[in-house]
């Protein structure tokens, strides 16, 4: 082989070496203090997050446009911050002292996504900077996961993903996600070659248990999981499996075709589960569902229902399973560990439904009749009072979850509705994503928003 035919072959070789994306992950930022990873995390798993004093945040929701070019690349010179993590320190009712922690383009299809925060390490996707045989970035097509140190000073490339609209969780030891109907599992507790494990596939339906507040002191193991819905490979059960993934990726049966079955077994005890929501509590997670059974080639409802797992046991008793209504309530949003509220599709009435003290149904309270319907976002607190948080209209509002005042306008334009939702920190800042500047980070003091001009600010930097 001739020598010029070597050279050509090795710069080749060279180049395809430089589109893979391998990535110098060096930064020096000009931090003079940091948290504690031994701090209190609040906000976990959104467009923004407080560990200590400090406020973790994703300075932008960016395109895949951008993220195709090389700028993505770590600390790239030309990078515009664009989508950047940045922090900065809450106090006096206000977040300051704002700069880039981690110079990388911080995103995800996902609107239940965003970032986390555990102890030393924060956690987040990213587009891939790898390419194509053609050289082309693929970054409009893969995210990957990566971990950074809160003091900047290392950062871990954990897994590649292909796709960028898969559901995630990050825990204190694993990563889980969810795409085309299979469970997937990294155990981030490794230090390096993290490995990727399958947990189930063909599932029905998937729901990721995010535990918003991490207290390194008092972990909350329960509520690290995951549950997710089978069809029962036994063609003669009407019921489906119902299974609960731990921290460490253990799978735990809770429901099957046997569960609420009495000594003569029945059609009619043989339900089919259907997630719909969650409530994180102080040693658990309590799940709500709803069961029903075909009888004569139709579906009966049986109710909504709800279930607290506690103490590490993600075992099943039936005779503390709770039931909220005898209708199946969609549109629901649990705030107890045995309480929820929903909203009438037709009427767009507002209700608030939960047991007495014997586990059985009460009475639907009506709290509020609207005009129009309505997408609750959560209940957050604000100077002390608990709100629910809603958008009409692509408004955001708040109504007072004990329905003694009237809804507040928060902000008439500009709130996504499309990406991460806002979260709000210290009982009176909102963080969120504003589609009337770019979609750009802004902090809205909550404080101010019956003035003639309300305290709205870009949170990051604009380039």
């Amino acid at each position: 082989m001739s020598k010029k035919i070597i050279f050509a072959i090795s710069v080749l070789m060279v180049a395809a070496l430089l589109l893979c994306g391998c990535e110098s992950y060096r930064f020096s930022p000009s931090f003079s203090a940091y948290p504690s990873a031994d701090s209190i995390v609040y906000n976990n798993g959104n467009i923004a997050v407080q560990q200590g004093d400090y406020v973790y945040f994703i300075n932008s929701k960016t395109d895949y446009d951008y993220v195709k070019s090389n700028e993505n690349y770590f600390a790239h010179k030309n990078n515009r911050l664009k989508g950047a993590i940045m922090r900065g320190t809450i106090s006096d009712g206000e977040i300051k002292d704002v700069d880039v922690i981690v110079p990388k383009d911080a995103m995800t299809g996902s609107t239940t996504g965003g970032i986390y925060v555990y102890g030393e390490w924060i956690y987040y996707t990213s587009p891939t900077t790898s390419a194509n045989f053609n050289g082309e970035v693929q970054g409009g097509s893969t995210l990957e996961f990566y971990r950074t140190k809160i003091d900047a000073s290392k950062t871990q490339k954990i897994c590649s993903v292909d796709s960028t609209s898969f559901s995630y969780v990050v825990t204190s030891e694993a990563i889980f996600y969810y795409l085309d109907s299979t469970l997937y599992y990294v155990d981030t507790t490794a230090k390096r070659n993290f490995k990727v494990k399958t947990i189930a596939e063909d599932l029905s339906s998937c729901y990721m248990v995010k535990s918003a507040t991490y207290d390194p002191a008092h972990k909350n193991s329960v509520a690290e999981c995951v549950f997710y819905t089978k069809t029962n490979d036994d063609k003669t059960a009407a019921a489906n499996l119902v299974y609960a993934v731990d921290s460490r990726g253990n799978s735990h049966e809770i429901f099957n075709q046997d569960t609420f079955q009495t000594a003569e077994r029945s059609i009619t005890n043989e339900y089919s589960i259907s997630i719909l929501d969650y409530y994180v509590t102080a040693d658990g997670v309590s799940l709500f569902y709803t069961k029903s059974h075909s009888n004569n080639g139709s579906t009966e409802t049986a109710g909504t229902f709800c279930y607290e797992f506690t103490n590490g046991d993600y075992t099943f008793d039936k005779s503390k399973e709770v039931t909220l209504s005898y209708d199946a309530l969609s549109s629901i949003r649990a705030i107890g560990a045995q309480e929820l509220i929903c909203v009438d599709s037709s009427s767009y009435t507002l209700y608030r439904v939960k047991a007495d003290a014997e586990g059985k149904p009460q009475a639907k309270v009506t709290m509020a009749d609207f005009d129009a319907s309505i997408t609750i976002n959560g209940i957050v607190n604000i100077g002390g009072t608990d709100y629910i948080m809603y958008v009409s209209s692509s408004t955001l509002m708040i109504y007072p979850l004990a329905c003694d005042g009237n809804a507040r306008t928060v902000l008439s334009t500009g709130y996504s509705t499309s990406w991460l939702q806002g979260v709000v920190f210290n009982n009176d800042l909102l963080v969120y994503c504003n589609t009337a500047d770019n979609n750009y980070t802004y902090c809205l003091d909550l404080s101010t928003i019956d003035d003639e001009e309300p305290v709205n600010k870009l949170l990051g930097i604009l380039r």
